[in-house]
């Protein structure tokens, strides 16, 4: 058969695919070669795809359980610090109670405390033991003597004590020889194991709060209260020319009317005469004027502690004059 010679499409075989002419048996092949290509790729390849998407989500599961267990060590080791912390305040807790060996100390150091603050110490008395969970109570009584800021300063010089001590309810009570302090004191002391620390933690560091007294400079409650001499007058009380006399030193003479407006006429001691209109202030009694009549001024006054009192300043009427002296008879 001559391959060079063209060929019906009627008279190809697919038999006889041979004998195709070379142009159309290369796109068969080509078109074959898809086809296969095509049907291996759904058969096989697309089941393997869908494994890779599974294995993707496994692995983003996987990424986050990781990130969450993460989360647990860091936590962990945020809690192991914690608890090392707290078993150190445990520990300092613990060393800041006496032991039953160190009740004497512990008196001599209220002792000392209460003379740092300048204070007589009365009496201190050690109650019985309450015996609790897993400590004892130890009541005290502290009778102290002095004034008021040398109480506060005992409080916290009590507040700075090695060993615990916590102040409870307190009377004050005055006497001859000044105040007196009755003061319901505890202290506890721990029953169980002291706390073991792992090495290199180091001393257990100071317990409780430091409280220090500020309060010298205020004044006592149980001081005297001392009134003012003299309340600080108004500012307009310095201008009037009567401000410097007394109320008991100035007489009114008279009243002067004008443009509707009613004006009292009062003389000092030392002979002058002075306009009084409603709202000045006069006498160093800071007396203001409330109402002006024409016999009489009233006055509200002020005195030393603050207190208000009606004052009236009346007319002073015209003295008589003086009789001549008659004269002697001639002989």
């Amino acid at each position: 058969m001559n391959l060079n010679q063209p060929m019906a499409l009627g008279a190809m075989q697919v038999a006889d695919v041979g004998s195709w002419p070379l142009a159309l048996k290369l796109p068969c092949f080509a078109l074959v070669i898809a086809a296969t290509l095509a049907a291996g790729y759904l058969l096989v390849l697309q089941g393997q795809r869908g494994d890779l998407a599974a294995a993707g989500r496994a692995e983003q599961g996987l990424h986050l359980e990781r990130s969450a267990h993460q989360g647990l060590i860091d936590s962990a080791g945020d809690a192991r610090e914690g608890e090392r912390r707290a078993a150190l305040a445990l520990a300092a807790a613990i060393h800041g109670l006496p032991t039953a060996a160190e009740l004497p100390t512990l008196l001599e150091e209220v002792t000392r405390a209460a003379e740092a603050s300048g204070l007589v110490l009365e009496r201190v008395e050690l109650g019985d033991d309450r015996p609790l969970d897993f400590y004892v109570e130890l009541p005290l009584t502290v009778a102290v003597s002095g004034d008021f800021h040398q109480f506060g300063a005992f409080a916290g010089a009590v507040g700075a004590l090695p060993h615990l001590v916590v102040l409870g309810d307190f009377a004050i009570e005055r006497g001859d020889d000044g105040l007196t302090m009755t003061v319901a004191a505890r202290s506890y002391r721990y029953t169980g194991a002291a706390p073991m620390l792992a090495a290199g933690d180091g001393p257990p560091p100071p317990t409780g709060f430091r409280f220090e007294y500020a309060g010298g400079d205020w004044r006592s409650p149980f001081a005297p209260f001392a009134a003012p001499s003299r309340l600080p007058p108004p500012a307009e009380h310095a201008t009037h020319p009567l401000a410097q006399y007394p109320l008991a030193q100035l007489r009114m003479v008279g009243t002067l009317a004008g443009r509707g407006v009613l004006h009292a006429l009062v003389r000092d001691p030392s002979g002058h005469i002075h306009r009084v209109a409603v709202g000045d202030m006069l006498g160093a009694e800071l007396a203001r004027v409330r109402a002006l009549g024409a016999t009489e001024i009233r006055l509200d006054a002020l005195d030393v502690d603050g207190t208000h009192r009606q004052a009236t300043l009346a007319l002073q009427q015209a003295e008589p004059a003086a009789e001549a002296a008659p004269e002697e008879e001639q002989e």
